[in-house]
């Protein structure tokens, strides 16, 4: 997941981006780009601290054979 993610920003950043970062400078899409990191890091609190819980809720959908 953390390869695909890096993919994905790596991609918008060469190609659409550099042009935003050309016309507006470079404070307003890092620090967008921060934000959006920023919310993606809190998210992983809930995940901490309820992650127990939703792997017994969601196992019940996983194959048999595992």
């Amino acid at each position: 997941m953390t390869t695909i993610v890096r993919a994905v920003i790596s991609f918008a950043w060469t190609f659409f981006v550099t042009d935003w970062v050309v016309h507006a400078g470079p404070a307003l899409p890092f620090g967008i780009f921060g934000m959006i990191m920023g919310v993606f890091g809190l998210l992983a609190i809930p995940l901490w601290l309820y992650g127990k819980r939703m792997r017994i809720a969601t196992a019940k959908y996983l194959p048999a054979s595992i």
